[in-house]
């Protein structure tokens, strides 16, 4: 079996006139422009009763355009300032999951998978002002500059899982390894002292993250349900190795129909940091990896209900 779906949003065709009208109706020239589009692809083939491989594929591609063009006239000068920003992001990502039946009990996964995701951004921005009298206090100024980041992620996980009537026990490992690069920048400063140009390579850092997992269902009555595990996590970076073991506990009880009473606890580890910054600027995130200074974050996790 197979199934394939594309999808489009052209919403530019709309904002870019409307937000055009609003910019010519303040005093000024401009518009804002926004397109998606993803792609979705899934194989599946039964070799038998009991194995079947699946293989899924999906991209998607954002663009994001600002654009403003400011005039203005007095009696001895005029000025134009002119802004232009755009952010390209993607997102790709294919797996490859292998399921196998054993017996009535017993199964066996395995997944192989990757993920890219990248952003790019451009900044521009051009200011002039020129006097009636005397042009030679005339001034520039101008900014031309882009930026990039990117993630890659490999990934391979074996799940085996064993289930009765009343259990169901998992037991898991995987690896992942995975390439960051932040703040790659080329930027081209133009005025009336000169020009700089200002380049940053950027930060590469690759790591390794591994874990092993076991969890088991359990339900020793009609109206009860135990579900309880362990979540072990070893995540390698910069020549430090950073490890954690923790629990996980969910509990489920239906004293009478259509009424349950729930509670969980669970521990948490997350490899990645978001930062945000206060700039109204559209890339104003940026995902970074744990490192030696900026350690694996921990926490717990309690909820009722």
């Amino acid at each position: 079996t197979f199934s394939f779906s594309l999808r489009g949003c052209y919403a530019g065709l709309f904002s870019g006139p409307i937000s055009a009208a609003q910019f010519k109706s303040a005093g000024s020239n401009g518009n804002i422009i926004y397109y998606f589009a993803d792609v979705n692809l899934k194989v599946v083939h039964h070799f038998s009763a009991k194995t079947k491989l699946a293989l899924n594929f999906f991209a998607n591609n954002d663009y994001y355009s600002f654009k403003q063009q400011q005039n203005e006239q007095a009696v001895d000068f005029q000025s134009q300032n002119f802004v232009h920003q755009s952010s390209y992001w993607a997102n790709y990502a294919g797996s490859a999951i292998l399921t196998h039946l054993f017996n009535v009990h017993w199964q066996m996964k395995q997944v192989v998978s990757f993920s890219r995701y990248n952003i790019k951004g451009t900044d521009e921005e051009n200011y002039r002002q020129t006097f009636v009298q005397n042009s030679g206090f005339d001034t520039h100024s101008s900014f031309n500059g882009d930026n990039a980041s990117y993630i890659n992620d490999y990934s391979w996980q074996g799940d085996v899982s064993y289930t009765t009537q009343k259990q169901t026990f998992s037991v898991g490992t995987g690896l992942t390894a995975y390439q960051f690069e932040n703040g790659r920048v080329n930027a081209t400063i133009d005025g009336d002292n000169g020009t700089l140009l200002f380049k940053l390579n950027g930060t590469h850092v690759n790591s390794l993250n591994a874990f092993l997992y076991a969890s088991d269902e359990y339900r020793p009555f009609k109206r009860l349900l135990f579900d309880v595990g362990v979540h072990a996590n070893l995540y390698t970076v910069q020549q430090k190795t950073f490890m954690s073991a923790l629990p996980r506990l969910n509990v489920v009880y239906n004293p009478v129909a259509k009424f349950y009473l729930r509670g969980s606890a669970s521990g948490l580890s997350q490899n990645l940091h978001l930062l945000t910054t206060a700039s109204a600027n559209v890339l104003n995130d940026q995902w970074v990896p744990a490192t030696a200074f900026a350690k694996p974050e921990q926490g717990w996790n309690f909820s009722g209900g």
